[in-house]
């Protein structure tokens, strides 16, 4: 993973602010760690929504960042997760979240999640800007892309503040779904696509008897 944008869509572009090889590269993230000066090993929170699978993910990240030179607190939350991270106050240093684009346009990713305008209202939440971003620079690429008068000339301002967030490390892309739908021969007017999400449209869905 090299962004938070899907790659089917108009516009993607690794993300240039993420470098390093799919496994991570633990010695040269605590070679950083150490050039920073910080004591070692460095203490951060991980916060994430408890399931069997998740904590599984969650002791392998862990495993690999204390290799980095960290020392990662797990920090599982139950069904009041998102509650919980909407927080502005809310006490971690790193938490898991996903999001999927509504339609295939970046609009529907990177202002959603990162416009502290859109975002966070006074000290009761921060929307989906789970780790209190706030950016001018991105703020302002996100009203230039919103102006744009074409599909790809607005993909291009939307890549430009991907790229302010890679360099911000205003998020760690860590996994990318993919969705398979399967149905059988007697399902009939199956239609999945953009104007459904890449779901399947239940308004003309059916059963052959």
């Amino acid at each position: 993973m090299k962004s938070i944008i899907n790659k089917t869509l108009i516009g993607y572009k690794p993300n240039p602010g993420f470098t390093a090889p799919e496994s991570g590269d633990a010695a040269a993230a605590k070679k950083l760690l150490t050039e920073s000066g910080e004591k070692m090993p460095y203490p951060i929170k991980f916060t994430y929504q408890s399931t069997p699978t998740a904590d599984k993910q969650a002791a392998a990240i862990q495993q690999g960042w204390n290799k980095a030179g960290f020392k990662v607190t797990l920090d599982p939350q139950g069904d009041n997760y998102y509650d919980l991270i909407q927080k502005p106050s809310a006490d971690f240093d790193v938490c898991w979240a996903g999001w999927g684009a509504d339609w295939p346009s970046i609009s529907t990713v990177l202002p959603v999640i990162f416009d502290s305008r859109i975002n966070i209202v006074g000290t009761s939440s921060n929307g989906q800007d789970y780790g209190n971003y706030k950016s001018d620079a991105f703020n302002k690429l996100m009203d230039e892309a919103a102006a744009a008068p074409d599909v790809q000339q607005q993909a291009a301002k939307y890549i430009e503040g991907d790229a302010v967030l890679g360099k911000d490390l205003a998020y760690i892309p860590l996994e990318g779904a993919v969705f398979n739908f399967l149905h059988g021969s007697k399902v009939t007017g199956y239609i999945n696509g953009a104007a459904t999400s890449g779901f399947p449209d239940l308004a003309v869905i059916g059963v052959k008897h």
